[in-house]
């Protein structure tokens, strides 16, 4: 999840090694729906579910967006089917946060911090873009203490993803191997305003 144009169709990309989209360039939405992608990998069945950005043309709102994740969970996902966490990607090449921005991750970090934030990853995206590293740091040092800190200090993981199927990999394990509660699916089923 995050907003339009952050990566979070090519991380399943790179998972996958599946082609990019060629509609995926630049900054418009790409993803109109949920769209769930299976992959398998040691023995293994993952489910990666790719969602619409917050800012989308499509969609108006955050809460928007949720929605329609929750009903794909009730309606379109298997009850057997548990949920291992969410990914939260964000361009680190954005030189400040908008006020929809802030908005929007407010609205997610109600939908899943508290109990559940330990099954969250926060990831920062597009370090290839920047010309040096220190040019992130600044924002990536501002997202950590003062837009995400609540919800690190809840138990989400932080991490910059590097844009190698070996650095989606790395960020998706620890979630993968991590004991599952299906206290997250229920919380996820529920619409972010309740």
């Amino acid at each position: 999840m995050g907003s339009t144009g952050s990566g979070m169709s090519n991380f399943i990309n790179k998972l996958t090694g599946m082609q990019e989209n060629s509609d995926a360039k630049g900054l418009e939405s790409c993803t109109r729906h949920v769209v769930a992608y299976p992959y398998n990998l040691d023995n293994k069945r993952f489910i990666f579910v790719d969602t619409p950005g917050w800012n989308s043309q499509y969609y108006s709102s955050s809460e928007m967006v949720m929605e329609i994740v929750s009903r794909w969970l009730k309606h379109r996902c298997e009850p057997r089917v548990q949920v291992a966490g969410i990914i939260y990607t964000h361009r680190i090449t954005d030189g400040s946060i908008s006020r929809t921005e802030q908005n929007c991750f407010q609205t997610f970090a109600k939908w899943c911090g508290g109990e559940t934030a330990r099954w969250v990853q926060l990831v920062t995206t597009m370090w290839g873009d920047l010309d040096t590293e220190s040019e992130g740091q600044a924002m990536e040092n501002t997202l950590n203490a003062i837009y995400w800190g609540t919800l690190l200090r809840e138990g989400a993981g932080y991490r910059r993803f590097n844009n190698t199927q070996k650095g989606a990999w790395a960020i998706i394990r620890p979630l993968a191997e991590q004991q599952r509660d299906p206290l997250l699916r229920k919380r996820l089923m529920r619409h972010p305003s309740r």
